[in-house]
Parts: structure tokens; C-alpha cells; sequence
């Protein structure tokens, strides 16, 4: 949920998953110490993985982070930071805990992924529609103009 911290600038905010027939466990906490907002968005569970995009103004200005966490193991998993001019779109999250992601830089979009440490350029131009990211078995999709693209995301 998104919460005003101008009223309570030490407002804590917490966001839990599970999977299945399992209790709760909580994924992230976040304190917001300026006058500001936090929210999650675009929040994915695919296996024992779980992903949220969490908005804050903590860092000097308004910012986005793509946080992967492995519910098996009750830990962050990846941590994605871009500069705070970047807005996260879409995302795609697979059981494996691998993820890709349209970001907005600009007037241009990127289609990036992570699989473990690696991060991964896959496509970038103005006429990415931002919402199109899709996966079906190991095979991640977008479209970039009239073009289907592909690429594997095991």
C-alpha cells in the first residue's frame, strides 16, 4: 500500500508473500525517513519466488527498485537499482527466481533481464510497448513495433 510519511516520517511498511498452504513470510521492510511515499508495485510470484517493485523518495528524489526474494529461503535474492530517472514498466518473474523487466528511460525502452548475477540487454527503442513482456515455458516475448521478439529465460 502506499502511505504518506509526511505525518510519521519514521512510517515503517512491510510486504509479505507465501506460497501455497504455507504461513506468511515477510519479504522486505522499508522505513522512509524523508517526507514522502512508498509503495510496492508489479508484485510476481512464480515458483517459490516472489518480486515487487518498491517506489520510495529516500534516495534524494523519486526511485525504483526490482527486489527478487526466494520464499524458500526467506532472503532477497537480486536487488535491481537503476538511476532514478528509470521507470520499471512490466515485469516477468520465472520459478527459477531469473527475471526480466521493461524499463522507461526517457522516450526509450529497454528490455533487460537477470539470470543469477548477469544482467542482460536484450532490446531497447521507442516503439517497445512497455507492457508486452510474457513468458511461456523458457521463452520470454515483447514486441517492439509490429515485431515479436523473443528471447530464453530459462
Amino acid at each position: 500500500r502506499r502511505r504518506p510519511a509526511s505525518a510519521n516520517p519514521s512510517t515503517v511498511t512491510r510486504l509479505y508473500g507465501c506460497r501455497a498452504g504455507r504461513r506468511p513470510v515477510r519479504m522486505a521492510t522499508r522505513a522512509v525517513f524523508s517526507a514522502g511515499t512508498l509503495s510496492f508495485k508489479l508484485e510476481r510470484l512464480a515458483g517459490s519466488y516472489a518480486s515487487a517493485v518498491t517506489t520510495s523518495d529516500d534516495r534524494g528524489g523519486y526511485s525504483e527498485e526490482l527486489e527478487v526474494f526466494d520464499l524458500r529461503r526467506r532472503r532477497r535474492t537480486t536487488l535491481i537499482s537503476p538511476a532514478q530517472d528509470v521507470r520499471i514498466r512490466d515485469v516477468e518473474l520465472r520459478p527459477s527466481g531469473n527475471v526480466a523487466w521493461i524499463q522507461a528511460v526517457g522516450a526509450t525502452f529497454e528490455v533487460r533481464s537477470r539470470r543469477g548475477a548477469t544482467t542482460a540487454l536484450l532490446d531497447s527503442g521507442p516503439a517497445i510497448n512497455p507492457t508486452s513482456l510474457a513468458s511461456s515455458g523458457p521463452i520470454l516475448y515483447w514486441t517492439n513495433g509490429a515485431q515479436a521478439r523473443t528471447s530464453p529465460l530459462p
